[in-house]
């Protein structure tokens, strides 16, 4: 926790080329204490966070903390982010004006947060030419979550640059 342990996650994912879950959370805040009893210790919700690497910072800890809240704009509490090292976050919450998502819904959400930080990083890897590099997080991305139709598509694209596939390879990935 704090930001002693923000640098030591931040360190790991950096070197494993991986996305981690980051919470900023306060004490005194009524959602914030919700998010944790009820979602986060919740089964789905706690087996897929606990998949992942994962740090909990409360930026009224001390400077330092603070220090990070306000380089993810943190702006309100509990805010809920999932990013590889110096790529932007996703932000998740189970929170919305509609209402609480289930604990099952949050889990997807999660998911798809995660999933979408493995093909960001892919899409990176693309944009550079570097093709062959890029497959493995489109293929993250799809394990993750099946229906990710953007994870299918970069997979499809990657596999067809690096000439694993013809061109309709991209479009039947993004059809499964």
């Amino acid at each position: 926790e704090g930001a002693a342990g923000y640098q030591e996650v931040f360190e790991i994912a950096k070197a494993g080329d991986r996305p981690f879950l980051l919470l900023f959370a306060v004490d005194w805040c009524g959602y914030c204490k919700r998010l944790k009893k009820d979602y986060l210790n919740v089964s789905p919700v706690e087996d897929v966070v606990g998949e992942h690497l994962r740090v909990e910072i409360n930026p009224e800890d001390g400077d330092a903390e603070r220090k990070i809240a306000n380089t993810y704009g943190v702006k309100g509490y509990p805010t809920f982010l999932a990013l590889y090292p110096g790529q932007e976050p996703y932000r998740v919450g189970p929170f919305r004006q509609s209402g609480a998502m289930t604990t099952d819904e949050f889990a997807e959400e999660i998911k798809t947060a995660v999933a979408w930080s493995h093909a960001k990083r892919g899409a990176a890897f693309w944009k550079a030419r570097e093709y062959r590099a890029s497959l493995p997080f489109f293929e993250r991305a799809v394990r993750i979550q099946p229906d990710y139709e953007w994870g299918h598509y970069g997979q499809g694209l990657s596999l067809v640059r690096i000439g694993a596939a013809g061109p309709t390879a991209a479009l039947r990935s993004a059809q499964t």
